[in-house]
Protein backbone atom coordinates (compact mmCIF):
# COMPACT_ATOMS: atom_id res chain seq x y z
CA UNK A 1 0.00 0.00 0.00
CA UNK A 2 1.49 3.19 -0.84
CA UNK A 3 1.73 6.35 1.47
CA UNK A 4 0.39 9.61 1.36
CA UNK A 5 2.75 12.04 1.56
CA UNK A 6 2.65 14.30 4.80
CA UNK A 7 2.90 17.98 4.67
CA UNK A 8 5.90 19.48 6.65
CA UNK A 9 5.94 22.45 6.54
CA UNK A 10 7.13 24.60 9.22
CA UNK A 11 4.90 27.21 11.11
CA UNK A 12 6.01 30.90 10.18
CA UNK A 13 8.38 32.42 12.25
CA UNK A 14 7.94 36.15 11.92
CA UNK A 15 11.32 37.55 13.14
CA UNK A 16 13.03 40.83 11.63
CA UNK A 17 16.01 38.62 10.82
CA UNK A 18 13.87 35.99 8.89
CA UNK A 19 12.33 39.02 6.47
CA UNK A 20 13.62 38.95 2.98
CA UNK A 21 14.08 42.43 1.74
CA UNK A 22 14.30 43.35 -1.59
CA UNK A 23 13.14 46.32 -3.82
CA UNK A 24 9.74 45.34 -3.97
CA UNK A 25 9.47 45.80 -0.86
CA UNK A 26 12.16 48.16 0.91
CA UNK A 27 9.78 51.00 0.55
CA UNK A 28 7.47 49.47 2.63
CA UNK A 29 9.58 48.10 4.94
CA UNK A 30 10.84 51.72 5.67
CA UNK A 31 7.59 53.33 5.83
CA UNK A 32 5.98 50.56 8.40
CA UNK A 33 9.24 51.02 10.35
CA UNK A 34 9.01 54.69 10.30
CA UNK A 35 6.92 54.55 13.43
CA UNK A 36 6.43 56.05 15.65
CA UNK A 37 6.79 59.33 13.03
CA UNK A 38 3.64 57.97 10.81
CA UNK A 39 1.76 60.83 9.30
CA UNK A 40 -1.18 59.49 10.87
CA UNK A 41 -2.37 57.05 14.19
CA UNK A 42 -2.89 54.49 11.78
CA UNK A 43 -1.30 53.11 7.86
CA UNK A 44 -2.56 50.78 5.62
CA UNK A 45 0.23 48.16 3.99
CA UNK A 46 -1.49 46.67 1.06
CA UNK A 47 0.44 43.38 -1.60
CA UNK A 48 -1.05 40.37 -3.26
CA UNK A 49 -1.23 37.14 -0.45
CA UNK A 50 1.93 35.56 0.51
CA UNK A 51 4.31 39.11 -0.34
CA UNK A 52 5.21 39.45 3.26
CA UNK A 53 2.57 42.04 4.86
CA UNK A 54 2.22 39.81 7.62
CA UNK A 55 5.49 39.13 8.43
CA UNK A 56 6.11 43.02 8.24
CA UNK A 57 3.33 43.59 10.83
CA UNK A 58 5.05 41.32 13.09
CA UNK A 59 8.07 43.27 12.58
CA UNK A 60 6.56 46.28 13.40
CA UNK A 61 4.34 44.81 16.33
CA UNK A 62 7.31 43.34 18.26
CA UNK A 63 9.07 47.19 17.66
CA UNK A 64 5.89 49.01 19.01
CA UNK A 65 4.66 46.50 21.48
CA UNK A 66 1.84 45.86 19.44
CA UNK A 67 -1.04 43.52 19.93
CA UNK A 68 -1.07 41.20 16.73
CA UNK A 69 -4.36 39.04 17.89
CA UNK A 70 -7.64 39.68 15.89
CA UNK A 71 -9.19 41.86 18.32
CA UNK A 72 -12.61 44.11 18.88
CA UNK A 73 -12.77 47.72 19.81
CA UNK A 74 -14.17 46.55 23.57
CA UNK A 75 -10.88 45.18 23.29
CA UNK A 76 -8.64 47.85 21.86
CA UNK A 77 -6.40 48.87 24.93
CA UNK A 78 -2.81 49.18 22.85
CA UNK A 79 -1.32 49.43 19.64
CA UNK A 80 -2.40 47.08 17.34
CA UNK A 81 -2.08 45.04 13.91
CA UNK A 82 -5.25 44.58 11.93
CA UNK A 83 -3.91 42.02 9.80
CA UNK A 84 -6.54 41.24 6.22
CA UNK A 85 -8.73 43.79 6.80
CA UNK A 86 -11.42 42.33 4.41
CA UNK A 87 -11.97 39.47 6.74
CA UNK A 88 -13.81 42.29 9.39
CA UNK A 89 -16.97 43.46 9.77
CA UNK A 90 -17.35 47.23 8.20
CA UNK A 91 -18.98 48.29 11.80
CA UNK A 92 -16.26 46.89 13.84
CA UNK A 93 -13.46 48.41 11.65
CA UNK A 94 -15.11 51.47 11.26
CA UNK A 95 -15.65 51.17 15.23
CA UNK A 96 -11.64 50.12 15.79
CA UNK A 97 -10.57 53.35 13.60
CA UNK A 98 -12.62 55.71 15.57
CA UNK A 99 -11.04 53.79 19.04
CA UNK A 100 -7.66 54.14 17.83
CA UNK A 101 -8.16 58.01 17.25
CA UNK A 102 -9.54 58.52 19.82
CA UNK A 103 -7.38 56.77 22.12
CA UNK A 104 -4.21 58.05 20.41
CA UNK A 105 -3.07 54.20 19.68
CA UNK A 106 -1.69 53.02 16.54
CA UNK A 107 -3.14 50.76 13.91
CA UNK A 108 -0.89 49.00 11.24
CA UNK A 109 -3.99 47.55 8.70
CA UNK A 110 -3.08 44.75 6.16
CA UNK A 111 -5.03 44.45 3.16
CA UNK A 112 -4.98 42.39 -0.55
CA UNK A 113 -5.62 45.90 -2.59
CA UNK A 114 -5.21 50.29 -1.86
CA UNK A 115 -7.99 51.59 -0.04
CA UNK A 116 -9.97 52.88 -3.19
CA UNK A 117 -10.12 48.64 -4.41
CA UNK A 118 -11.42 47.49 -1.19
CA UNK A 119 -14.79 46.33 -1.28
CA UNK A 120 -16.27 47.87 1.63
CA UNK A 121 -20.03 49.35 1.17
CA UNK A 122 -19.75 51.43 4.77
CA UNK A 123 -19.38 55.09 3.14
CA UNK A 124 -17.69 56.60 6.11
CA UNK A 125 -15.48 53.58 6.54
CA UNK A 126 -14.26 53.47 2.81
CA UNK A 127 -13.57 57.59 3.06
CA UNK A 128 -11.69 56.69 6.20
CA UNK A 129 -9.51 54.13 4.77
CA UNK A 130 -8.96 56.13 1.88
CA UNK A 131 -7.74 59.22 4.04
CA UNK A 132 -4.86 56.90 5.71
CA UNK A 133 -1.32 56.94 4.39
CA UNK A 134 -0.28 53.92 2.51
CA UNK A 135 2.01 51.72 1.12
CA UNK A 136 2.47 48.50 -1.06
CA UNK A 137 4.33 45.92 -1.82
CA UNK A 138 5.36 45.31 -5.46
CA UNK A 139 5.16 42.22 -7.32
CA UNK A 140 8.60 39.75 -6.93
CA UNK A 141 11.71 40.68 -8.41
CA UNK A 142 14.01 37.83 -9.29
CA UNK A 143 15.90 38.66 -6.06
CA UNK A 144 12.61 37.75 -3.92
CA UNK A 145 11.95 34.68 -5.81
CA UNK A 146 15.14 33.31 -5.24
CA UNK A 147 15.31 34.03 -2.14
CA UNK A 148 11.61 32.96 -1.07
CA UNK A 149 11.91 29.63 -3.32
CA UNK A 150 15.48 28.97 -0.85
CA UNK A 151 13.02 30.24 2.65
CA UNK A 152 9.81 28.08 1.55
CA UNK A 153 12.11 24.98 0.52
CA UNK A 154 13.98 25.19 4.02
CA UNK A 155 10.75 25.98 5.67
CA UNK A 156 10.01 22.28 5.02
CA UNK A 157 13.63 21.25 6.23
CA UNK A 158 14.80 20.55 2.51
CA UNK A 159 18.12 21.84 0.83
CA UNK A 160 17.60 22.85 -2.84
CA UNK A 161 20.70 22.75 -5.15
CA UNK A 162 21.09 26.82 -6.79
CA UNK A 163 20.86 25.40 -10.07
CA UNK A 164 17.36 24.27 -9.22
CA UNK A 165 16.36 27.60 -8.02
CA UNK A 166 18.10 29.46 -11.61
CA UNK A 167 15.90 26.51 -13.73
CA UNK A 168 12.65 27.46 -11.77
CA UNK A 169 13.13 31.35 -11.99
CA UNK A 170 12.32 31.75 -15.56
CA UNK A 171 9.89 28.95 -16.09
CA UNK A 172 7.31 29.73 -13.13
CA UNK A 173 4.34 31.71 -12.80
CA UNK A 174 6.01 35.19 -11.25
CA UNK A 175 3.60 35.68 -8.04
CA UNK A 176 3.61 35.00 -4.48
CA UNK A 177 0.95 32.52 -3.81
CA UNK A 178 2.13 30.74 -7.23
CA UNK A 179 5.55 30.20 -5.08
CA UNK A 180 3.97 28.76 -2.60
CA UNK A 181 1.63 26.40 -4.31
CA UNK A 182 4.63 25.26 -6.78
CA UNK A 183 6.99 24.62 -3.88
CA UNK A 184 4.44 22.34 -2.08
CA UNK A 185 3.89 20.91 -5.54
CA UNK A 186 7.42 20.16 -5.64
CA UNK A 187 7.68 18.48 -2.22
CA UNK A 188 4.58 16.65 -2.16
CA UNK A 189 6.19 14.62 -5.61
CA UNK A 190 9.63 14.41 -3.83
CA UNK A 191 7.84 12.60 -1.26
CA UNK A 192 5.76 10.22 -3.35
CA UNK A 193 7.97 9.20 -5.14
CA UNK A 194 11.46 9.45 -2.77
CA UNK A 195 13.49 11.68 -5.33
CA UNK A 196 15.57 14.40 -4.29
CA UNK A 197 14.59 17.65 -5.67
CA UNK A 198 16.68 17.82 -9.06
CA UNK A 199 15.77 19.45 -12.10
CA UNK A 200 14.11 16.27 -13.89
CA UNK A 201 12.13 16.73 -10.78
CA UNK A 202 11.42 19.92 -10.97
CA UNK A 203 10.73 19.46 -15.02
CA UNK A 204 8.26 17.32 -14.13
CA UNK A 205 6.28 19.26 -11.49
CA UNK A 206 6.18 22.32 -14.35
CA UNK A 207 5.03 20.33 -16.72
CA UNK A 208 1.83 18.86 -14.66
CA UNK A 209 1.03 22.07 -13.71
CA UNK A 210 0.89 23.04 -16.99
CA UNK A 211 -1.49 20.24 -17.82
CA UNK A 212 -3.54 21.02 -15.21
CA UNK A 213 -4.22 24.77 -16.20
CA UNK A 214 -5.06 23.77 -19.56
CA UNK A 215 -8.49 22.58 -17.73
Amino acid sequence: MSQLPLNLASPPVYLEQNFIRSACNSSAMETVLSWPNWPSYALLLYGDQGCGKTHLGHIWAARAGATTSPISAEELSRHALLDDIERYSETELFHLLNLARERQLSLLLTASKPASQLDFRLPDLTSRLRALPACGIAAPDDELLAALLHKLFSDRQLVVDSDVIEFLLPRMERSFPSVQHLVEAIDMASLSQRRRITIPLVKQVLGEKSLADRF
